[in-house]
């Protein structure tokens, strides 16, 4: 079985609305699940805007339907610091006060727009530290969903979803999966509003229409062995021995030549152990 997760990132209370309402439409008419990773505050103009009810309105259906799957994606996606490789970050370096209380502000935001937990995390660019972990941990979060690396401490609680592919290598994406399938591959794919429309200041990334994502999406749905899901459902399904996989598989990988690493899959998580790694 290949498990999918989509994981849209950055709705917002100033985000593109129109693109918003075109992914909502191409899942929900195919009854895919969506993982929608939303901002609670955006700066502007020196105020702050709040996400609220009305903003939501577009997400009802799907919300209503058990299609959507809410995350809290920091709290107004601005950059404190930089991390030492010079990338941006909302979280890592801050205080562990200072990011729970913030943390919990934006999980409070959301809770009351859509009157139901929130859980899960997805830090701004993918981007916090060990602190970050134990605010979630404290706040009863369930997961964090960043990027594709190993987390910097482990956790019993806090189940790591990592992204592990976007639109644009869905076919080396899913020929991977297959390949590999009796390791139970998670595919975590991300998705940006820039990936549809794109602003002169958004990361340069391959365009998408909607006949595009519609082309995508009935592709999976065609694939053999492919099961939908949101990041909760698989952060409830996957025991601390299968997240304990995926860490064992990143640190493997570490010490392996480049030449070996090539050969090995990078477009999702394995979920059973890989004998030819010979880890425990």
């Amino acid at each position: 079985m290949i498990r999918i997760a989509f994981r849209f990132d950055d709705p917002s209370p100033v985000s593109k609305q129109h693109v918003e309402e075109m992914v909502f439409a191409e899942f929900y008419s195919r009854n895919i699940p969506l993982t929608c990773a939303t901002v609670p505050v955006r700066p502007r103009g020196g105020t702050e805007i709040r996400f609220t009810r009305d903003r939501a309105s577009h997400y009802k259906a799907m919300h209503q339907a058990g299609l959507m799957e809410i995350a809290l994606h920091g709290y107004t996606h601005c950059e404190a610091r930089s991390i030492p490789d010079g990338a941006p970050s909302e979280f890592a370096g801050i205080p562990f006060a200072r990011q729970k209380s913030t943390i919990a502000a934006g999980q409070s935001i959301l809770e009351d727009v859509f009157q139901h937990p929130i859980t899960g995390f997805v830090p701004p660019w993918n981007n916090y530290d060990a602190a970050t972990m134990d605010a979630l941990e404290e706040l009863d979060f369930k997961y964090l969903s960043a990027g594709y690396r190993l987390p910097p401490k482990t956790s019993s609680n806090l189940r790591n979803i990592p992204l592990t592919s976007r639109l644009s290598l869905i076919d080396k994406t899913i020929a991977q999966a297959r390949r590999f399938e009796m390791f139970s591959p998670v595919i975590v794919i991300v998705l940006h509003h820039y990936d549809f429309d794109r602003d002169p200041d958004d990361p340069p990334a391959k365009q998408f229409d909607r006949q595009e994502l519609s082309r995508i999406l009935e592709l999976l749905l065609a694939t053999h062995g492919v099961r939908f899901t949101t990041l909760g459902k698989l952060a409830e399904e996957m025991s601390p021995r299968a997240c304990g996989t995926w860490n064992h598989y990143l640190r493997a990988q570490a010490f392996l030549p480049a030449s070996a690493r090539r050969l090995l899959p990078n477009t999702f998580i394995p979920t059973q152990k890989l004998p030819f790694l010979n880890f425990k």
